[in-house]
């Protein structure tokens, strides 16, 4: 059996860290707090995650988003935007409506409708 390399544990803790740390939006702030530059952070995860640090950072912070949306009040969608560390309202519509397969405000809509059937 092949050794495992080092750098799988620190970035086995490195995601749960995004996981964890809601305040880690930015790929910026990963590198800041792994001691790694970004483009390094870029190499290692491609080689050993297989995507970027944005789209892992994207993928815990609309999982974030859909709690909030799934407690049936609408979110200020800046507000909530911002919060997740997105430029603007429009980037994270169109991040949550890509992997999401519908809008913010659908996805709500979907909730409530599902909720009140319940």
């Amino acid at each position: 059996m092949p050794q495992t390399s080092p750098l799988v544990r620190q970035l086995n803790e490195l995601v749960a860290e995004i996981a964890r740390n809601s305040s880690l939006t930015s790929a910026a702030q990963l590198s800041s707090w792994s001691g790694w530059s970004e483009r390094q952070l870029q190499r290692l995860f491609a080689d050993y995650i297989g995507v970027s640090p944005k789209a892992v950072l994207a993928r815990y912070r609309l999982h974030e988003a859909l709690a909030l949306m799934q407690n049936g009040k609408p979110p200020e969608w800046t507000e909530l935007a911002l919060t997740l560390g997105y430029f603007d309202q429009a980037h994270f519509i169109r991040d949550f409506t890509r992997m999401v397969g519908q809008s913010p405000q659908k996805y709500v809509q979907t909730q409530t409708v599902q909720a009140k059937g319940d």
